[in-house]
């Protein structure tokens, strides 16, 4: 429940969803231009150079080829927006203005609130977002269209087959090496005696509060066992419906400004939450987390448990999958019979720096096909547990090939033939689109090749 509050980190979400940022009055007076026409579609300088900028920032060194090559993306941004409208693609206000406020209800959360998210923009939301509804109606527009050009685009295993033969044999990619990693993890339940004194705990600081009118604050401070937020003095910034977990969820929804709920139970322990404010169905709370306390008893009975399913493991390997998912308490893994997944392609071979340290320190000793012994280790809700982690597999590095990187190679074939369609589309459309690019823009190489579908037309 500890939320993200890294600036640099919002910096890098806050150009990565509005990537068109408004410019001043003072800097459109001081030069700011059109350079290019798609359609009804302007481009102004500033654009152009905003995400140069952006790149900059990213550690990118803007070479002529890099420069050309975001000029053309911004300008099939615009043939995009242009062509949606041209269809009157499906487009809300409502849509619209609902995508604004989930995504900066997300980066208020981050930062811990609305106030402080308009501290760092420099002005009010209701001004930022006056700024940003036609850029992110451009954004969505152009997407909706994407949509629609690849919506039969499908990739088959001829595709894949002849996207491999394509690639020269000097430039087949080395792949590092990838393992295949699951876990069976087992939490300690806290004895009826651990969850009564927490319970105990939890009222007294609840009585305490609301008896002696204390600062909620200041007792989450000095009492939340929920350490990530306990220094804030329990604040969980800003949420939505689906964020929390549902008993906690329901419970901050129905406080009012100020009130303190009843206790609640959650798999993290008992919780008190306080209603900061409401903004329609965004919350932004404070809590103060008591966990039952675990003894070595509990975690003996949780490693006993898991000696007894490493046994049978090592006795009958493909019974795993069942006993992951009858007796595993992660609800990321277990569905997927405890393997670690590549977020890009959801495949379960997995490089080892997708791995944590853990992990990694965990198997380094295992040979394919071996168990390790049960381990205490940290979730990442702070909690901790017992775990076993099974190498089913390790590849060692190698050149990409069709057995063992099918999924990787789907992957690519798919980007290299939604590029092949988009510049048919592009051609296409351009011969019947107005284009304009400002003399001192002609340098690129696609520059006269957009001019010349252009130009088709009207020499017609």
């Amino acid at each position: 429940m500890v939320k993200i509050k890294n600036c640099w980190v919002l910096v890098i979400l806050l150009m990565s969803v509005f990537t068109l940022q408004a410019q001043t009055e003072k800097e459109r007076k001081l030069g700011d231009f059109v350079i290019a026409v798609i359609g009804d579609q302007p481009m102004l300088r500033s654009e152009f150079e905003q995400e140069l900028a952006q790149l900059v920032d990213a550690g990118q060194v803007l070479t002529p080829e890099l420069k050309c090559i975001v000029f053309e993306e911004i300008l099939q941004r615009k043939l995009l927006v242009h062509q949606a409208e041209l269809d009157s693609l499906p487009i809300s206000n409502e849509q619209i203005e609902d995508d604004l406020n989930r995504r900066l209800g997300y980066f208020a959360a981050q930062m811990g609130g609305e106030k402080k998210l308009e501290e760092y923009l420099g002005k009010s939301l209701m001004e930022y977002k006056k700024e940003m509804r036609p850029k992110l109606k451009q954004q969505t527009l152009a997407k909706s269209m994407e949509s629609k050009i690849f919506e039969n685009l499908k990739v088959s295993p001829v595709d894949v087959q002849n996207y491999f033969n394509s690639i020269p044999q000097d430039s087949i990619p080395l792949i590092d090496a990838e393992f295949e990693v699951a876990q069976l993890v087992i939490k300690p339940e806290p004895s009826d005696i651990a969850k009564q004194y927490a319970y105990e705990q939890i009222t007294k600081i609840r009585s305490d509060i609301i008896e002696k009118n204390l600062n909620f604050g200041s007792e989450a401070k000095k009492k939340s066992e929920d350490l990530g937020t306990a220094i804030r003095g329990g604040s969980l910034g800003e949420f939505g419906r689906g964020d929390m977990v549902p008993e906690f969820e329901r419970a901050a929804y129905k406080l009012q400004k100020d009130s303190i709920s009843p206790i609640i139970e959650t798999q993290f322990g008992y919780h008190i939450i306080q209603l900061v404010e409401r903004r329609g169905e965004r919350v932004e709370a404070r809590h103060i987390l008591i966990r039952p306390k675990l003894t070595s008893y509990e975690y003996k009975i949780a490693s006993e448990l898991a000696d007894s399913l490493l046994l049978v493991s090592r006795k009958e390997p493909l019974v795993w999958c069942e006993l992951v998912k009858k007796f595993s308490n992660d609800d990321q893994s277990k569905g997927n019979c405890g393997f670690f997944v590549d977020p890009a392609t959801a495949a379960s071979k997995v490089a080892l720096i997708q791995l944590e340290k853990d992990v990694v320190q965990g198997i380094s000793s295992l040979k394919a096909g071996e168990f390790s012994e049960p381990k205490v280790f940290e979730m990442r809700d702070g909690t901790r547990a017992v775990r076993i982690l099974y190498l089913k597999n390790e590849i060692p590095p190698h050149k990409a090939n069709l057995k063992d990187d099918y999924t990787k190679l789907q992957l690519a074939a798919s980007e290299q033939k939604r590029e092949e369609v988009m510049q048919k589309w592009v051609q296409k459309k351009i011969e019947n689109t107005y284009v304009r690019i400002n003399p001192d823009y002609l340098d690129c190489e696609f520059v006269a090749k957009w001019m010349e579908m252009a130009n088709k037309k009207a020499s017609k």
